[in-house]
């Protein structure tokens, strides 16, 4: 099973990915939204991580533009530091 990591913290895209492959899990990972973009359009993975605040492109717009391209649906993991978080947001549910 393919999963495809869109992470901008090195050390965050890291640890996904070893323990994705540990468990046996084919990985790639983009750095920012625009190559996570390509790279989803190109590679169908199974799955996501999916960080909210990237460079380039946010996480909620990667997964509306995937969604505008694609008939099928992948699951979908977004990450957001609490520290990031500023008060009166949490969780957004997508609904597509």
């Amino acid at each position: 099973m393919r999963v495809l990591v869109i992470e901008d913290e090195s050390k965050t895209a890291a640890y996904l990915q070893q323990g994705l492959s540990e468990n046996g899990f084919v990985v790639d990972v983009c750095a920012n939204g625009d190559d996570g973009l390509h790279q989803a359009s190109r590679q169908k993975a199974t799955s996501l991580f999916l960080d909210v605040m990237l460079p380039k492109r946010d996480g909620w717009t990667v997964l509306m533009d995937l969604r505008k391209r694609e008939e099928s649906r992948r699951r979908c993991c977004f990450s957001r530091p609490r520290h990031r978080l500023r008060q009166g947001e949490g969780t957004r549910t997508w609904r597509g």
